[in-house]
């Protein structure tokens, strides 16, 4: 069994002290998002957890009590964007969430160290010089400190598509993914010790080298 924890929420960042807890009991209740009614019992005992993936924008609050993790196998899928606080609010400036990364990177390991550079969304500020600066930017501060990087595309789902039209972000048109695509894939053959892959299957880059990627990854556990 594999534990996402999580993508609802940032744990690492705001729940940290809560899920030291249910690991020491060892199981944690999750209601369904659907069906409030509907809460299920999932064990965290080591024997029947074959990896953990956390999920954050911030692990800072984790880098000083890792070892209560040394049971399990475990990696991180850490975003990493520029926005401002107008669109990522409550966050460390990027240099020191760069820092966090290669710290993190240090302690655990470069290929437990998943970067996301998602979402992706462009609008008059956020536009597609914006994206190419900040990605090689980013990718030369983790390029010793991650072996993957994950693009993904903003989804104007219905139940978002007021708060996105609030910062007039436009769903983005074929020749401007692709040309972020190209870009970035451009910065990332400088540093080959980092794939580049994306985190959905509603935009194929494959015809321009960057495979389809997983974000639980079944191999990297294993690994």
């Amino acid at each position: 069994m594999i534990i996402s924890a999580s993508r609802r929420t940032d744990i690492p960042a705001f729940y940290w002290e809560w899920f030291q807890k249910r690991l020491q009991e060892q199981y944690v209740l999750v209601r369904n998002p659907l069906n409030l009614h509907q809460v299920s019992r999932i064990s965290l005992r080591p024997e029947v957890v074959d990896g953990l993936v956390f999920w954050t924008k911030n692990p800072e609050p984790m880098l000083k009590q890792l070892s209560v993790l040394d049971a399990y196998a475990y990696y991180f899928q850490f975003t990493l964007n520029a926005y401002a606080a107008d669109v990522e609010a409550a966050l460390p400036p990027l240099a020191v969430r760069i820092e966090i990364f290669r710290q993190l990177a240090q302690k655990i390991g470069a290929e437990r160290m998943i970067w996301r550079y998602d979402p992706i969304l462009t609008n008059e500020e956020y536009d597609v010089s914006f994206h190419k600066e900040a990605f090689a930017q980013i990718a030369y501060g983790l390029k010793d400190h991650t072996e993957k990087c994950m693009l993904g595309f903003i989804d104007h789902y219905q139940h978002i598509r007021t708060a996105v039209g609030q910062f007039n972000i436009q769903p983005l048109r074929k020749e401007e993914i692709e040309e972020i695509a190209v870009s970035f894939r451009n910065t990332i053959n400088e540093y080959p010790a980092i794939q580049l892959d994306t985190c959905t299957s509603k935009v194929d880059l494959r015809h321009l080298g960057i495979p389809a990627g997983l974000c639980i990854d079944k191999e990297l556990i294993e690994r």
